[in-house]
């Protein structure tokens, strides 16, 4: 064999080996971006590199670049696209596609010590534990929750916890330090609103999304998370590439320092776990102590705490089974008031579709309120006090404000009007002009209309 064949083989061995060694430090080929040419991903570190960049760092090492972006091509996968799938393959094939895993595990990283961990090995981890919530049940819901993310990722649970407390108990530190430690850093933090984002991944790509400031008013937002809360599937739409549907693997973690209301939830709800509220076991001061002793434990203790929960019975715990605990009940009380059960009596007292300013007035004066009460729920009072949120109250419940027609003494009258709606169209109106002169005239009986105010008239 000539010389300069010799040097042609060595030089191709070299490359190869160069490009196992890129294969083996993570990199790939990325085609799964529309509008992007192909690329170099490394998947670890979220690194991206054009093909020039990588065959300047082969030319560096002295391999020509035609020789390496041939090894490139031959050694490195090929992805069209990236999954997050606990349990699966590093590569998984569908359609002809070739999509990457993300999910990753610190099984391996603890595979050395893995054994029976007694609770007194984790004391500092069960002391956290303990100050984060305020009662057996709650503690021990807790550890089989994070448990459960640990032995059973791929099995996505279809209620999820609600943390409130007092400021600096230790929710965060939970979630940044101890679960994205022991979750491989499959954690993301969000906003309700984020949550909610077109382009929003973190449901997909996540074991646990962490929902901090969870304040929100009506039930709006409840409704928005309802499905997603207990899906097995979400539309993905990420930028520069089609939606796509995708299985969904995330928990959810809602926390808020309010002992009131965050959000309502329905009363027939079976997907917040509501924990009960959390003080500090001494004051501010003594749990911040606490905290800064525990997370100099924590880089030398993870690894036993992985492997006891790793172990941790959880045969007794259902991922889909929402206990009704005190803190729940209390909770599901403050989720109503007055003015939102009026609405209610009023949709079922009088079987209308439609509330006008003197249906609703009518209304209020048969509901036994003396004339202070009544007066605090007047159409007009209750449209001029913002804090109330009437219009947004009734637009929860389905009503939208539409203008109507109606016939009054012979002659056609435009009014306004809340409609109430079904899937977004209006329904029949029920603006009846016998039977509203009926309520008018016993609304009048009720309270003489020379003992009300001057601004206030009922009219149709």
């Amino acid at each position: 064999m000539e010389l300069h064949e010799l040097n042609e083989l060595a030089m191709t061995a070299r490359a190869n080996e160069w490009a196992d060694q890129e294969h083996a430090n993570g990199w790939c080929w990325y085609t799964g971006e529309e509008r992007i040419a192909p690329y170099l991903w490394n998947p670890r570190t979220g690194t991206r590199n054009t093909v020039e960049a990588m065959l300047l760092k082969a030319h560096q090492l002295g391999i020509e670049k035609t020789k390496a972006y041939d090894a490139l091509r031959r050694e490195l996968q090929t992805v069209d696209g990236v999954r997050f799938a606990p349990g699966m393959p590093q590569f998984l094939e569908e359609n002809g596609c070739v999509f990457l895993n993300t999910f990753r595990s610190m099984e391996d990283a603890v595979s050395d010590i893995y054994g029976e961990v007694e609770e007194i090995e984790v004391e500092p981890f069960m002391e956290f534990i303990n100050r984060l919530t305020m009662n057996d049940h709650d503690r021990e819901w807790l550890l089989c929750w994070m448990a459960h993310m640990i032995q059973k990722p791929q099995e996505r649970p279809s209620v999820h916890p609600l943390f409130r407390s007092q400021h600096g108990i230790g929710k965060n530190v939970l979630v940044e330090h101890v679960l994205n430690r022991l979750l491989a850093g499959h954690t993301s933090t969000n906003s309700l609103r984020q949550i909610n984002s077109e382009h929003s991944e973190s449901v997909a790509n996540n074991l646990l999304v962490f929902v901090d400031e969870s304040k929100a008013k009506g039930l709006n937002v409840y409704l928005q998370l309802k499905s997603i809360l207990a899906s097995k599937f979400a539309t993905i739409s990420p930028k520069y590439v089609r939606e796509y549907q995708q299985q969904i693997y995330a928990r959810f973690m809602f926390a808020d320092n309010t002992e009131g209301r965050a959000f309502t939830i329905e009363q027939d709800d079976r997907r917040i776990y509501v924990m009960e509220y959390v003080i500090h076991e001494l004051d501010k001061q003594e749990t911040q102590e606490f905290i800064r002793d525990f997370l100099a434990w924590w880089p030398h203790g993870w690894a036993d705490v992985y492997c006891y929960l790793k172990q941790y019975d959880i045969s007794a715990w259902n991922p889909f089974d929402c206990p009704m605990t005190p803190a729940k009940r209390d909770y599901l009380d403050m989720c109503t008031d007055q003015l939102e059960n009026l609405i209610a009596k009023y949709q079922a007292d009088t079987q209308r579709m439609t509330i006008t300013e003197h249906s609703w007035n009518s209304f209020i004066n048969t509901q036994g309120f003396s004339y202070e009460e009544s007066e605090n729920y007047r159409w007009t009072k209750l449209h001029l006090n913002r804090e109330l949120s009437f219009r947004r109250k009734l637009e929860d419940v389905g009503f939208r404000e539409k203008n109507a027609s109606k016939r009054i003494n012979g002659r056609q009258r435009r009014k306004k009007a809340w409609i109430l709606t079904s899937h977004g169209q209006p329904s029949e109106y029920d603006l009846i002009e016998r039977e509203d002169s009926r309520i008018l005239r016993e609304s009048e009986e009720a309270i003489p209309e020379d003992a009300l105010p001057e601004s206030q008239i009922y009219t149709v």
